[in-house]
């Protein structure tokens, strides 16, 4: 047998096929039996090997034939049946190297769902019984952490072997033009691929008029679901939209990305302007990802209330003299317990820099994060720190994952605040507003405010003249 096919076979059988080899090899004996004992043996008599279904359920070839050899040529027939038996083996080899999920079903998912507001990666594992542990390896993957960073109508798609019920692909769909698809590897771990396509920028200026929820004429003037609830998070401390007004109008400046002439849902706001029968409430984007008013003031309060997204029951407040659940000690409680369940993100309460990241027995995960030189805040018992020492963070932006390391009786986000590092009730402490356009930046921001001004008055023939610019 020459080296080739020597390797080839040799291939086969590290590929599991053993049950294969063995059978052509009895195939072959038989042959060479038959051969020497019967030597009036018919050569036009056929020689059968029935291939078993391979593992992967892809079935091979049920009958190779091969056609029997005369005289001394007992060699060249022993030859011909491995080969037959090799060639089917290569033909199986290409398809067991493939990857683990099987290319015949690998297009279509088990599972699509779009994201709704609210929902939770665990949930949505929970539902399809997919572990836990799977779950974490698929975070762990995700070095930008998107698959924690879920926004409503983003889609996830699940591909289960139907024969283990083990997960072998998972994508998250951000957008039209950017998913990242998370394939299970030969060593049990997933690696994680993003894609994303490039396209073209759009401005466009959307104008609605209130007529019911402030959300609902939103969505009825074409904005998306996280567009308004933006606006809201803007200028919740300037308007109140549950007294909006039936009548009153709204203008947005967007930026959307197309790819070709489809909108991705990728878009970004540039403006919005508010009319109700007072007042005209605005808030434009400064290019680097902050909002102020038309004056460059700043709109939000610098830091948030609360490090979570939701609003959990308080399970303990801050107090300076409280009895400690495991200790039993009365000693102060510096910041408040908030009873989130284990894997909620955690969100840096204001903008500022990683003081500290660590583990210790009572605070288990920790970090320290300072915003300025007044203020700074800790979040304890953390399941995942998903930020580094020394490392920006901004408003909002997921830090850590909620857990119970340390000494605690369950799940929870321990919250700190200190002013000037004395440590305050975090649901009381006075906040103030965010800063305002630095003087260097003012000229480029007012330019920036009179575009969008013009872009707004254009389309929805509100004047300019109602939106003072600060003087320059």
């Amino acid at each position: 047998m020459s080296r080739s096919k020597t390797t080839t076979l040799s291939k086969f059988t590290n590929y599991r096929f053993l049950g294969l080899a063995g059978l052509s090899l009895v195939a072959v004996a038989v042959i060479m039996a038959n051969y020497h004992r019967s030597p009036s043996h018919s050569i036009e008599s056929p020689v059968s090997i029935s291939a078993p279904a391979h593992k992967d359920n892809t079935v091979l070839p049920s009958t190779t034939t091969l056609p029997a050899k005369s005289g001394t040529d007992a060699a060249s027939l022993a030859t011909d049946a491995r080969q037959a038996v090799s060639n089917t083996a290569d033909k199986a080899i290409k398809k067991s190297t493939a990857p683990v999920i099987d290319d015949s079903v690998s297009n279509e998912p088990s599972y699509q769902y779009t994201i709704k507001p609210g929902d939770t990666l665990s949930e949505i594992f929970a539902h399809e019984k997919i572990p836990y542990s799977v779950m974490y390896s698929i975070i762990s993957a995700d070095r930008n952490f998107k698959v924690v960073d879920l926004s409503a109508g983003n889609v996830v798609r699940f591909w289960i072997d139907s024969a283990n019920h083990q997960l072998t692909k998972f994508q998250l769909q951000l957008s039209l033009a950017e998913n990242i698809e998370y394939t299970l590897t030969p060593k049990g771990n997933y690696e994680a691929k993003k894609t994303v396509l490039k396209g073209v920028w759009h401005d466009a200026v959307i104008t609605g008029t209130i007529d019911g929820s402030f959300l609902s004429s939103a969505k009825k003037a074409g904005l998306q679901y996280s567009d308004a609830t933006q606006i809201i998070n803007l200028l919740q401390n300037k308007v109140s939209f549950n007294h909006l007004k039936v009548g009153d109008k709204f203008e947005v400046v967007t930026n959307n990305k197309f790819i070709g002439s489809t909108p991705t849902g990728d878009n970004q706001i540039l403006a919005v302007r508010i009319y109700t029968k007072k007042d005209v409430i605005s808030a434009y984007s400064d290019g680097h990802g902050n909002f102020y008013d038309q004056h460059g003031e700043g709109l939000q309060p610098a830091l948030l209330r609360w490090p979570t997204a939701i609003h959990y029951r308080i399970t303990s407040p801050f107090s300076l003299a409280r009895v400690n659940p495991v200790s039993g000690i009365l000693e102060p409680h510096y910041g408040v317990d908030i009873g989130a369940p284990s894997g909620t993100h955690v969100l840096a309460t204001g903008t500022g820099v990683v003081t500290r990241v660590a583990y210790q027995k009572y605070a288990g995960n920790y970090i320290n994060i300072r915003y300025n030189k007044t203020y700074s805040a800790r979040f304890l018992h953390n399941s995942r720190i998903l930020v580094k020492k020394g490392q920006h963070v901004t408003r909002g932006q997921v830090i850590a994952l909620s857990g119970a390391t340390g000494e605690v009786t369950g799940p929870h986000v321990h919250y700190e605040l200190h002013i000037d590092g004395k440590p305050v009730n975090p649901m009381t402490a006075k906040i103030p507003l965010a800063t305002s356009v630095s003087p260097k930046e003012k000229q480029a921001f007012e330019e920036r405010v009179a575009q969008y001004n013009k872009m707004m008055s254009t389309v929805s023939g509100e004047p300019t003249s109602n939106i003072k610019l600060a003087n320059k």
